[in-house]
C-alpha cells in the first residue's frame, strides 16, 4: 500500500466528501452511497425525484434515504424515493 495514493478509500473521509458535495435545489444528477462506501447513480427518473425530495426537504447536509427500484451496473432504476426514518 502506498501511503501517498490519495485513489484509496482508506485515506479519504467519506462523510466529508457528502457533506462537500450536498445537494442543492438546482441539483440535476445524484447518487446514492451506502454505509460502506460504494456510489450508485440514479436513473433520469430517479434524479427528478431526488430532486423533488430536496426540494421539499429544505437544506440538509446529508439525506438518509430508502430507495426502491433496482440496479444495473452502478444506475438504480427508481421505482420511489423517500426520506429514510
Amino acid at each position: 500500500m502506498n501511503p501517498t495514493d490519495t485513489e484509496t478509500y482508506v485515506d479519504r473521509d467519506g462523510n466529508l466528501e457528502i457533506r462537500y458535495c450536498r445537494s442543492r435545489a438546482n441539483t440535476k444528477s445524484f447518487a446514492v452511497v451506502t454505509p460502506d462506501g460504494q456510489s450508485f447513480e440514479l436513473d433520469s427518473t430517479g434524479n427528478a425525484k431526488a430532486a423533488e425530495l430536496v426540494r421539499q426537504s429544505g437544506k440538509k447536509s446529508r439525506y438518509d434515504v430508502a430507495v426502491v427500484g433496482g440496479i444495473s451496473k452502478h444506475t438504480i432504476q427508481v421505482e420511489s424515493i423517500s426520506l429514510a426514518r
